[in-house]
């Protein structure tokens, strides 16, 4: 009970961002507040590469769940699929568009939590490693939260000084992009986390539920 009531919480936390999701909402809301002045080709530089970070453990995170609970060769068909329709395709917009896939392949099969066979047969090491990788998975959503709001704080800041939106307009695109990308991840996160504590449960694992997105990432590689 205690554990779902947190993670009733933490999807609260989510959806409070989702809701303002829009440039145009209100800067710092569910957190940090509206920064002004400073180095703003510094702040987009050190965003982008924290972004980048997130991604990255969203991506990794996807891919050890999807294979344990869906197949092992899942992730691969999924970018295959997405590389088929498009060969110009960029390796960031392949990692995001592979990470929503993903997260859509896992939220189907969690979406009905039973025991399943396999999963009862894996060694207690594999099964602790699959609690480590939803703790992953919830943590990038966590950190996928606080760079939105960091980048809205940014675009925010950037746009009051037309100027300085001007001559940097390209890397203010860039910051958009991203938080259009980090928001759609953050939303499936909100959908799937709730069922896949469920779905892990019934399968006799307990992930430790992060509150905070500065919390440790957990060893999970599952062999």
């Amino acid at each position: 009970m205690k554990k779902l009531l947190t993670v009733c919480l933490l999807v609260s936390a989510f959806a409070v961002q989702t809701a303002n999701a829009e440039f145009g909402g209100v800067p710092g809301i569910g957190g940090g507040d509206k920064k002004g002045g400073g180095d703003a080709g510094k702040d987009i530089k050190s965003f982008l590469e924290k972004a980048k970070k997130a991604e990255g453990l969203m991506s990794k995170t996807i891919s050890s769940l999807v294979g344990v609970i869906v197949s092992t060769k899942e992730m691969g068909a999924i970018k295959a699929a997405i590389k088929a329709q498009n060969s110009k395709i960029s390796p960031r917009e392949l990692d995001a568009k592979s990470i929503l896939e993903g997260q859509s392949k896992l939220e189907e099969k969690v979406s009905t939590p039973a025991q399943e066979a396999a999963i009862s047969k894996l060694s207690a090491k594999k099964k602790e490693a699959l609690g480590n990788a939803i703790h992953n998975f919830i943590l990038a959503g966590l950190k996928d939260k606080e760079l939105v709001e960091n980048g809205k704080d940014i675009v925010s800041s950037v746009s009051s000084n037309p100027m300085e939106a001007a001559k940097m307009a390209g890397q203010l695109g860039s910051v958009k992009d991203t938080i259009s990308s980090l928001t759609s991840q953050m939303e499936k996160a909100v959908g799937i986390t709730p069922k896949l504590v469920e779905w892990a449960k019934a399968n006799n694992i307990t992930p430790s539920i992060p509150s905070s997105s500065s919390e440790e990432v957990k060893p999970a590689d599952i062999p």
